[in-house]
């Protein structure tokens, strides 16, 4: 076994150090009193760094708190979070809309005959200007007005579109976006229905490499551009000239190269993430000159992960999850440390499931996390590592 290994390997060092100590009792003729003194020194630095190799890094160091069904969510699968311009937690999951207050949760499901929402696995939840709240579901989108307490559903198909949606944005404008499939739709006030803007496959393109990713639709911070992602790498779109770029006009660019993407973010600090599904390398780039920032490769760590999921803290820490099941969390403030995140069914106050959707730091650096068990909570910065 290889942890057996490791401690006969280690015990047979000691053992050699050990030896080497106890001959400096009787040295040699040919070394005098200060080499004895620096052979010593040498050997016992040696013993230190030895023993330090061998302590396993921490992991788990994060303690978490959780919220779950028996807490009164609706469902433990979470997909997303908004918390919008009135202080109020929204959450999306696959069986139901949760309105969360602080202490109580507020389920909206869909019900027959009555005002609900289209379809109850809510992937994407965003606020418009007018602190409503849209929806991008498994079966179409909804809007939410709370203050009374009602829903105005919309369906998106088409030729080429089945009406699911992972993702929907309102820009800066007061647009409401969303994806379904390859194709993004804008929502025209005037006729209350989504219309197609683009697709970002021709007729001809085999159209799976081209469907936008969940986790990878964003708007750009100037409110002038969308940004994709998908399997045939980056994609932005201008609002304005309504001009699309990617790898088939900006072949020398090596942000819209054709590669596999996931996992769009946009940080607190300006610049975007995306995952290098081919690479295994979380790429950071300015969206304003649209040039790359920072590479970090994680391939020796997980060398089969697909990005699922990024969101940067406000203390520059990256947490990632892969659909290879990975959760790492990256110190950028450290040089890039990395640490890997297991959940652990005898210990509770590890992170509650093994993948998580969508994750957000509070006022207070309260980081949320919504995983496949549930809402897993913690404070880096508060919190006594354990």
């Amino acid at each position: 076994m290889p942890g057996a290994f490791r401690l006969k390997s280690c015990a047979a060092q000691f053992n050699f150090l050990h030896i080497a100590f106890l001959n400096l009792g009787s040295p040699p003729v040919l070394f005098s009193f200060p080499e004895q003194k620096m052979r010593a020194t040498f050997i016992f630095t040696v013993f230190i760094l030895l023993a330090l190799q061998y302590i396993p890094a921490q992991e788990n160091s994060f303690v978490f708190s959780h919220l779950k069904e028996n807490d009164g969510l609706s469902d433990n699968i979470i997909n997303c979070f908004l918390k919008d311009s009135r202080g109020i937690l929204w959450i999306g999951t696959y069986n139901g809309l949760n309105r969360f207050d602080g202490s109580n949760f507020f389920v909206y499901k869909k019900r027959k005959g009555t005002n609900s929402m289209i379809n109850e696995v809510v992937h994407s939840l965003c606020e418009d200007k007018k602190g409503n709240i849209w929806g991008a579901t498994s079966n179409g989108i909804f809007c939410f007005q709370p203050g009374i307490e009602k829903f105005n559903n919309y369906t998106i198909k088409s030729k080429v579109s089945d009406g699911s949606s992972y993702n929907i944005l309102c820009d800066k404008q007061g647009d409401i976006w969303a994806t379904s499939g390859y194709i993004v739709f804008k929502f025209n006030g005037r006729e209350n229905r989504f219309d197609e803007i683009f697709k970002l496959a021709n007729t001809e393109e085999w159209t799976y490499n081209f469907q936008i990713r969940k986790n990878g639709f964003q708007s750009d911070p100037s409110g002038k551009g969308l940004w994709m992602c998908s399997r045939s790498g980056i994609f932005y779109y201008n609002i304005v000239n309504k001009s699309l770029l990617s790898f088939r006009n900006q072949p020398s660019d090596s942000l819209f190269s054709n590669r596999s993407v996931g996992a769009l973010s946009i940080s607190p600090f300006g610049n975007m993430w995306f995952f290098n599904n081919n690479q295994k390398e979380l790429i950071s780039f300015d969206p304003f000159t649209k040039k790359i920032l920072q590479r970090i490769n994680i391939s020796t760590q997980v060398p089969n992960a697909d990005g699922a999921t990024i969101f940067e803290d406000k203390n520059h820490r990256l947490w990632f999850c892969s659909w290879t099941y990975d959760l790492l969390v990256i110190d950028q403030q450290n040089g890039n440390t990395i640490q890997s995140l297991k959940h652990r069914p005898e210990d509770n106050r590890t992170i509650a499931g093994q993948f998580f959707w969508a994750g957000f730091q509070d006022d207070d650096g309260t980081i949320w996390l919504g995983t496949v068990s549930g809402i897993s909570k913690c404070n880096p910065d508060a919190t006594i590592y354990k």
